[in-house]
């Protein structure tokens, strides 16, 4: 009941001349323009923790990497060589869960 209230005055203060919006989406960065090919965005290589972490795995034939863009700072991702499937940040502190085949481990990444 007290979320329709707040969602009616949020309504209530939108231009009357716009529809009601209640999420307002904004682009932070394009990933190909850190780097990571278009081949690589998929659901199945790609992971997106609160606003604050996206993790991509990159595989080619020669190696296979974890991407790291920390949303703070998107210019600047991390990469680290991996044999993972994919991979998740913790949204508090720096630490990177792998999920592959063999072994789940989990790390630090203070750097």
């Amino acid at each position: 009941r007290r979320l329709a209230a707040m969602a009616e005055e949020t309504m209530a203060k939108s231009p009357k001349t716009e529809a009601p919006v209640p999420i307002r989406l904004q682009e932070i960065l394009k990933l190909q323009d850190v780097g990571i090919s278009e081949q690589q965005i998929r659901f199945t290589t790609l992971t997106m923790e609160s606003d604050k972490y996206i993790c991509v795995v990159e595989k080619t034939t020669e190696s296979s990497k974890v991407v790291i863009v920390d949303l703070a700072d998107p210019t600047n991702p991390t990469r680290l060589p991996t044999t993972a499937d994919s991979a998740i940040m913790n949204p508090v502190s720096k630490i990177i869960a792998l999920k592959g085949e063999v072994e789940r481990p989990v790390f630090g990444c203070n750097g």
